[in-house]
């Protein structure tokens, strides 16, 4: 059973009609960070679901 957690994930709409879907690590500096284009998550270069990007963001927080 995964421990009950709230974790914050920002929806950044600069304006320039760009969208992205962060999560900052400010204990450890490792940021997940997506563009969304196309309806398509694209995460360092390559596509990936929002499952992906969810389990990414568990991997980093599961750290502390």
């Amino acid at each position: 059973m995964e421990p009950r957690l709230k974790i914050e994930i920002e929806l950044n709409l600069p304006g320039d009609g760009r969208s992205f879907l962060n999560f900052w690590d400010y204990m450890g500096g490792e940021d997940v960070t997506a563009e969304i284009k196309d309806n398509k998550l694209i995460h360092q270069g390559n596509e990936i679901t929002l499952n992906d990007f969810i389990n990414k963001v568990k991997d980093v927080v599961r750290k502390y």
